[in-house]
């Protein structure tokens, strides 16, 4: 993404890279190759480029090359499931990949006939998704794995749970502290950073 954005982020470019990042991964899981998956993100590249095609969607409207995208990240994310879903006993595949269509469903409803709904609730839940994925697999989870080996009877699912509300409750507060504090500051630097305007020339006094 990085090179992406030093030769500049143009429509083709971004819906290129999706697809080749899918085919890579896909090319990557047949070598099994270690360090090929660590470099491609092959077990995350289906869920990455599903939120690229739905943004792509969101931004400038569906039509066929995009539906294609999301579907492939789609089926690709199915089968690198099947893998993610063999180590955790008490989960089920079928299960899993109805919970992973659902959510797609509702995120392209979202981005079609549901996109006028905005209510000031779903706006919120909005905000927190970014500091949440930062967050919840490298403290949220921790924290559940903790209660499980410390009170072992209170059970899988109330630990999920409590990982879970320890997770959104961090969340709320980076939002609350760094992002709305700091967000609109950090984004006109940046800005200006990216697109300076030419200094003028000093003047003889």
């Amino acid at each position: 993404m990085g090179a992406l954005l030093l030769v500049g982020l143009t429509y083709r470019r971004v819906v290129a890279f999706g697809f080749l990042w899918l085919v890579l991964a896909s090319v990557g899981r047949e070598l099994h190759s270690t360090v090929v998956d660590e470099i491609l993100l092959s077990q995350y590249a289906g869920l990455f480029v599903a939120g690229i095609a739905l943004y792509l969607i969101h931004r400038f409207g569906a039509n066929l090359l995009l539906w294609l995208l999301l579907g492939f990240a789609w089926c690709y994310t199915l089968t690198v499931l099947e893998d993610r879903v063999a180590t955790h006993s008490t989960s089920n595949w079928g299960l899993s990949a109805a919970v992973l269509t659902s959510f797609l469903v509702l995120l392209g409803l979202a981005c079609g006939p549901l996109r006028h709904v905005q209510w000031r609730s779903l706006v919120y839940a909005g905000a927190l998704t970014y500091p949440f994925y930062l967050v919840h697999q490298s403290l949220g989870i921790p924290v559940t794995r903790g209660i499980l080996k410390s009170v072992p009877g209170i059970g899988l699912l109330p630990s999920i749970g409590l990982g879970l509300s320890f997770s959104f409750l961090l969340a709320a507060v980076l939002n609350r502290q760094v992002d709305r504090r700091f967000g609109r500051l950090f984004r006109r630097h940046l800005t200006h950073a990216l697109d300076p305007a030419p200094a003028e020339p000093d003047r003889p006094k």
